[in-house]
């Protein structure tokens, strides 16, 4: 079990980094290149007439796409391979040792590889076949060791039915079922919320005042380029 202060310790570590991330990459938005990722068709089927919505919607759907990333990137991810070394009771455990796999935990008679994914909705059929391709070429590198070898994908938040990988490409665990089998710990996904505690309040602060820094910086852009007369060139756009 990961003793409660150092788990609290890391998790903070682990928010800083995701916050001072998310900071940069509002300072570092490309207005143009965020409004050709949207269905302008759309904004003025629906009638909207005004230049700042339209670019503080298109920050707000900036904003929610690049948290999702960056949050499984800079605090899911590393928190699972954290947890996962310091759990150890007796197995090998080595961290990103193999192209898509994140974690590898040797025992007397099997071998975990283990993939870690923010949510459950990460994969199409492109990617799912990539990650069984990449369990398939660890499981041939280690035909020689003869050890059970069990392929497992875990989700840090949703759902999915867990399960063993008999009959299937790769185990599955998602949400508290994920936590519990990287820990041991069936209240893991709890103590991580309790760790979190209060501790993003500070930070919506500084947040906030980048975002409406941003959201000035590319309206004043967007009437430039689009409204030469006050009204939008939906053409141009």
């Amino acid at each position: 079990m990961v003793e409660p202060k150092r788990l609290a310790a890391k998790i903070e570590e682990l928010l800083e980094n995701f916050y001072r991330k998310r900071i940069e990459s509002l300072t570092g938005v490309k207005l143009l290149e965020a409004v050709s990722k949207k269905n302008i068709y759309l904004y003025q089927a629906v009638g909207t007439p005004d230049g700042s919505r339209i670019v503080e919607d298109i920050l707000r759907a900036f904003v929610s796409s690049s948290d999702e990333t960056l949050f499984g990137q800079e605090f899911f991810e590393p928190l699972a391979k954290w947890i996962a070394e310091h759990v150890s009771k007796g197995e090998v455990v080595t961290v990103g040792g193999s192209p898509g796999v994140d974690i590898q935990r040797e025992y007397p008679d099997r071998i975990e590889a283990i993939a870690v994914k923010s949510g459950p909705k990460i994969f199409n059929s492109q990617s799912r076949k990539k990650q069984i391709d990449e369990f398939n070429a660890l499981r041939l590198r280690l035909m020689k060791i003869r050890k059970q070898y069990d392929p497992i994908v875990l989700y840090c938040y949703g759902r999915k039915k867990s399960g063993s990988a008999r009959g299937k490409d790769f185990a599955q665990y998602a949400g508290q079922a994920c936590w519990e089998f990287i820990s041991g710990d069936v209240e893991m996904f709890v103590r991580i919320s309790e760790a979190m505690g209060k501790k993003p309040d500070p930070h919506w602060v500084e947040f906030q005042q980048k975002f409406n820094e941003a959201k000035n910086r590319c309206t004043l852009q967007f009437l430039s380029e689009y409204c030469p007369n006050g009204q939008i060139d939906w053409v141009k756009l």
